[in-house]
């Protein structure tokens, strides 16, 4: 029931998707955010990896279930960067979405190449900057 409801009964502004690790399999989550504010999880696919095939299938379905972009509006979708999450969702979107790097994961990738006595310091700089209007 959850993987089939329709999702054509609100305006869709933001679409987050991300591969999420559970119980030894990877999941691709897509998270969708109204006009209201209003998060959902509008749905979820099974791959080995956060691969272009996957996340475009899923994608797909969404579409199938009524997820649209409105006449004369964008859609903004945060991912992790991945060059095959991209690719999906250009293809299924094309030049109506707008792509966002998630700063989570920009953060994450960031810290990851500081040595530990810096990351304090670069992790409080990043949060400032990206509270900048």
């Amino acid at each position: 029931t959850f993987m089939q409801r329709s999702l054509g009964d609100r305006i869709w502004t933001v679409l987050m998707v991300d591969g999420i690790r559970v119980g030894g399999h990877l999941v691709v989550v897509a998270l969708g955010i109204d006009d209201a504010g209003t998060k959902r999880i509008l749905g979820l696919a099974e791959g080995a990896t956060e691969n272009s095939a996957v996340v475009k299938s899923l994608l797909t379905d969404l579409m199938e279930r009524g997820f649209t972009i409105p006449e004369g509006q964008g859609l903004l979708a945060v991912i992790d960067g991945a060059k095959a999450l991209a690719k999906a969702v250009r293809e299924v979107f094309g030049d109506r979405v707008h792509i966002q790097r998630c700063q989570i994961h920009k953060t994450r990738n960031v810290l990851d190449h500081l040595p530990e006595s810096m990351q304090a310091t670069v992790r409080s700089r990043l949060r400032k900057a990206y509270q900048e209007a």
